[in-house]
């Protein structure tokens, strides 16, 4: 946490979080340290779900030369208790990349230590420009992740001469019963900034919030998490779009601080 900014750039704004539960707090902690108000309104849910034969079999026969990527923190929890529900160790491989520091850092806690990490972006495509997956041909790369996640990583390595298998743990739901109240507040004019960090996300906030006027939403500042979220904001009517370079906790809350600090210029 010592990289999200400690200013009071956000005092008395409410912040709209709509990261998972299990993930919400690291952004919850840094608004608050910023003198803002964080409300969670998560859309989406975590699902973990059971093992079957085939991704066993494709977990006990990973060689330590094959290359494992994982895509975010919940496929380092779901590969994790996949493999203990199963009875098999974890994956013994040099070749471990991480889509982000969150990720790192999952993987750190749970023993393997990634070796392949960007340094900034955070996105399939910030992991596909690192030297290191240019010369892929031949090699058999794995892909820890949820169901119906983006194709852009298996596809451009596939492209590039390597065997890619998923692993697939878990599953994103959208929320069946949005919070009442939350969206009370929005009809309010309460919540100042909304947040969204996958197109996914941005999806999912529009649907629960739809019995809402659109122009209530479209009318609040949005940050979200790279230019292919934005692109995605500004299509779906949001006049205020502020873009952090990634999804991570500190890009978004540095992007909340900056335009925290140009509106108060400018008012």
């Amino acid at each position: 946490m010592s990289s999200i900014p400690r200013s009071r750039d956000l005092a008395g704004i409410q912040v709209l979080v709509t990261r998972p539960t299990a993930q919400a707090e690291g952004l919850c902690e840094g608004i608050r340290q910023s003198g803002g108000i964080p409300v969670r309104f998560p859309v989406i849910e975590i699902r973990f779900i059971a093992p079957d034969p085939a991704f066993s079999q494709s977990v006990q026969g990973l060689q330590p030369q094959d290359r494992v990527i994982f895509v975010s923190a919940n496929a380092v929890s779901g590969l994790s208790r996949a493999c203990r529900k199963l009875g098999l160790d974890l994956p013994r491989t040099s070749r471990i990349a991480a889509i982000g520091p969150a990720t790192a850092r999952a993987l750190e806690q749970t023993g393997l230590p990634p070796t392949l990490i960007p340094q900034q972006g955070f996105t399939s495509e910030a992991l596909l420009a690192m030297e290191d997956l240019h010369g892929v041909r031949g090699e058999r790369i794995f892909i820890v992740r949820g169901t119906d996640g983006r194709s852009t990583l298996a596809d451009t390595l596939s492209a590039r001469g390597a065997r890619v298998t998923y692993l697939e743990t878990y599953r994103r739901e959208r929320p069946q019963a949005p919070r009442t109240v939350v969206l009370e507040a929005l009809e309010r004019g309460e919540i100042d900034l909304l947040t969204a960090t996958s197109g996914e996300a941005l999806d999912n906030l529009c649907e629960l919030t739809r019995t809402l006027s659109p122009k209530t939403m479209q009318r609040i500042p949005i940050v979200v998490g790279g230019h292919r979220v934005a692109g995605l904001a500004r299509d779906r009517g949001f006049r205020h779009v502020i873009t952090a370079p990634d999804p991570s906790d500190a890009a978004m809350l540095e992007a909340a601080s900056h335009w925290s600090r140009n509106r108060s210029i400018t008012d």
